[in-house]
């Protein structure tokens, strides 16, 4: 017999251990999760043996709360300005959507689009700077961005 078939269950209770449980997402979760990490504490310890960190503290104790609050604050707002601009682009063409969904949406795409941004300036800029004048190809261009 095979597990699950009807006649095993009109037999015995169900108990929680037959429930399938998917392995597979907790497993590609925790690689996400390793992964992340590892490529955070790579970057800190590589940060950390090229550069002199006591003039990152020096900047940092230079830095005036007022400032650090004023700033977070204006990026704090205009997320959410973004967020409420498109929540109201959305219902005017007649959908609903809610607010934590309109700033995902927001969130997501600003970052797309920063990633976006910074490849194709990372290819352009050289082509029209410094590659004429050096005869630079297209293709190393394109290996230097990535």
């Amino acid at each position: 017999m095979v597990f699950g078939d009807a006649v095993t269950t009109r037999i015995r209770k169900p108990s929680i251990f037959d429930q399938a449980i998917d392995r597979r997402r907790v497993i590609v979760a925790a690689i996400r999760a390793v992964v992340s990490v590892g490529c955070l504490l790579a970057v800190l310890a590589f940060l950390m043996a090229k550069y002199d960190l006591s003039s990152i503290r020096t900047d940092f104790e230079a830095l005036r709360l007022t400032d650090l609050a004023i700033a977070l604050l204006a990026l704090l707002a205009n997320a959410l300005m973004a967020s409420i601009r498109f929540k109201t682009v959305v219902r005017d063409v007649g959908h609903r959507i809610s607010f934590r969904d309109a700033a995902h949406t927001v969130s997501a795409s600003s970052l797309a689009g920063l990633l976006f941004f910074q490849l194709a300036g990372q290819l352009i800029a050289p082509r029209f700077n410094y590659a004429p004048r050096r005869d630079s190809l297209f293709q190393c261009n394109c290996c230097d961005a990535l």
